[in-house]
């Protein structure tokens, strides 16, 4: 990852570089969004093809490659969005691109032991921070609009189909009593609740039907939505985080449902989080259109590299001590 890091920055030209750089300690490191529109970082549509090639090693060497696929689906729905919005001549179809995505890198990769890097845009956002050999891969957001869509050849796409699936199909195996305990509300909230808050809300934790009183099969499911958010990155960071979820005890998991019950169609407005002591998983039919999807996998420890970066400067510092 660092080497990619190097290379596509020593690709870039001197204003390039600048406008693709941050600094890792201030105040932006942590400001993120995943609505449309300019944000901080360089644009991939005004890389070189070679430049381009390399963001996406860079976005390879973070995430499998079932959440790499996962990720340029998710871009390229800004072309069918965009035919959406100009048939109703919506203001906003014409910044509709699907290169309109930005890459940033916070520190130098070259130099320093710590550095991030983030790949943002319409419905992605993609976080990395590394300290020497460790590295913290949340915030990671994937959103869909439209989920489903037909394409060109008449077939139906649905985009985070599985994400939905598991959520809905876990409501829908909770017993009346079961579904008593998880059900937060009648109505969806209009986000996920997390949204894009630098630090999450640590009560979630306690909200929802704990793992402990889920059967067999319905733990299953819950696994299953686990593995399919956290599978999105690197098999080591996967790996990584899922020991840490095990260690913090399973049975502390809760699965919580917003909206209706019973049959679930296209039409209705949904919300399920499964979370724990070290994570939060949310999933959301948004902004009032059910055709609109934003998930998210928040690290209660880790987000944003902070326990990394924490002991990194208390070390830095010490070291810093014994020169004086």
């Amino acid at each position: 990852m660092r080497a990619i890091a190097r290379e596509f920055l020593d690709s870039l030209a001197e204003d390039e570089r600048a406008e693709a750089g941050g600094v890792l300690d201030d105040g932006g490191f942590r400001e993120w969004k995943y609505n449309p529109g300019a944000r901080p970082g360089l644009r991939i549509d005004a890389l070189t093809g070679v430049q381009r090639e390399l963001v996406y090693a860079l976005l390879a060497a973070g995430m499998s490659p079932s959440g790499v696929t996962t990720l340029h689906s998710i871009m390229e729905l800004e072309v069918p969005l965009k035919a959406i919005e100009k048939a109703i001549d919506h203001p906003r179809w014409p910044i509709r691109n699907p290169l309109a995505y930005y890459v940033r890198i916070f520190g130098d990769p070259t130099t320093d032991s710590a550095w991030a890097w983030r790949f943002n845009g319409h419905h992605v956002g993609v976080h990395f921070t590394v300290v020497g050999d460790e590295i913290s891969a949340t915030p990671q957001m994937f959103g869909a609009n439209p989920r489903v869509h037909t394409a060109p050849d008449g077939s139906l796409v649905r985009t985070l189909a599985v994400e939905e699936d598991l959520g809905i199909g876990l409501m829908n195996d909770l017993s009346a009593d079961q579904l008593v305990r998880a059900q937060l509300s009648a109505d969806s909230p209009w986000d996920i609740a997390s949204r894009n808050d630098p630090v999450v809300d640590i009560d979630f934790a306690d909200r929802g039907i704990r793992y402990d009183e889920l059967s067999g099969a319905q733990r299953d499911t819950v696994n299953a939505i686990i593995q399919l958010y956290l599978t999105r990155c690197a098999d080591p960071l996967a790996r990584q985080a899922l020991r840490e979820i095990e260690d913090a005890g399973r049975d502390a998991i809760r699965f919580s449902w917003a909206g209706p019950t019973g049959q679930i169609d296209n039409a209705m407005m949904i919300y399920y989080s499964v979370s724990g002591p070290t994570f939060l998983l949310e999933a959301d039919r948004v902004n009032g259109n059910p055709n609109h999807i934003h998930t998210v996998w928040r690290d209660l420890r880790h987000d944003w590299g902070t326990d990394l970066l924490a002991e990194h400067y208390r070390t830095t510092a010490r070291i810093g001590q014994l020169h004086d």
